[in-house]
């Protein structure tokens, strides 16, 4: 079943997972930032089907964060119950949000030239 963590690894967890969940925020909202100045500018269109209606509206950045506040919320409860489950959550969750800010940046710098 379950083994109690030691409380002083689940201190050392619990800011790499506040880190985590931080940095995730941030990706979050750069996305949403990034993807409403691609589509404004007309170089590019949301690839998330969900969001590719409101994806021309100002409402995209606060759905977003709605939905990433959520999100951290869940996996910070989580941590507590799981915490090496969620923190591998977490990481591919920081990864695949990384690599959608570069594509984005990419996406500008190619289609402004």
């Amino acid at each position: 079943m379950n083994e109690a963590v030691p409380l002083e690894r689940l201190s050392a967890r619990s800011r790499a997972q506040r880190l985590l969940l931080g940095t995730l925020f941030c990706l979050s909202v750069a996305d949403g930032i990034l993807t409403r100045f691609i589509i404004s500018n007309g170089l590019g269109r949301e690839g998330n089907f969900w969001l590719s209606d409101l994806a021309a509206s100002d409402a995209l950045i606060g759905i977003k964060m709605l939905g990433t506040v959520l999100a951290i919320y869940l996996l910070w409860r989580l941590h507590y119950i799981r915490p090496k489950i969620v923190m591998a959550t977490t990481v591919s969750f920081v990864g695949w949000y990384t690599l959608v800010v570069f594509w984005n940046i990419i996406v500008i710098v190619i289609g402004s030239k």
